[in-house]
């Protein structure tokens, strides 16, 4: 199976869902990195007009050639399904359900994380910051990842890095 990365270079991925060529971890099997994935990357990789387009295609690319980890959550791909049905169409939906999605781990929200994420945005009312970046930052935070593959500015007033 291939990833299309904005549609031009393609990742090829292999049957147990890892991408291949990747090198074989280093040391005792721990990332170099491992960056989290958020909507603004994914819907960036897929809609060839978006600003963020060829500098989302370059980041898929180094990833790909590299040993770092790519992370998102459960509420990430429910998210960029359905902005990208609605805005995109649903090729737009399958490409990312069949070819993006399973090039990154994907974290389930449990219910802690969930509240917690829900803590957060009450707390920060009123604010423009998402209920899903709040889920975002809380598995971040869970899971020691500093630097996000992303567009959207909230993460660095939060406190992370993005790949800009």
């Amino acid at each position: 199976m291939a990833a299309r990365a904005g549609g031009r270079r393609q990742v090829r991925i292999r049957a147990d869902g890892h991408q291949q060529g990747t090198r074989p971890r280093a040391g005792r099997g721990v990332p170099l990195l491992t960056a989290f994935v958020d909507t603004s990357a994914f819907f960036a990789l897929l809609d060839r007009t978006d600003q963020f387009h060829e500098t989302a295609k370059r980041h898929l690319a180094k990833y790909a050639d590299s040993e770092d980890d790519l992370v998102t959550h459960s509420y990430v791909i429910v998210e960029t399904v359905a902005l990208a049905q609605r805005r995109l169409g649903p090729e737009a939906a399958r490409e990312f359900l069949q070819e993006l999605a399973p090039v990154v781990t994907t974290v389930w929200v449990d219910e802690p994380t969930h509240q917690a994420g829900v803590a957060a945005l009450l707390a920060a009312l009123p604010t423009h910051v998402s209920f899903v970046d709040y889920i975002s930052f809380e598995v971040m935070r869970e899971q020691g990842i500093s630097v996000v593959f992303g567009f959207d500015d909230d993460f660095v007033a939060a406190g992370f890095t993005t790949t800009k």
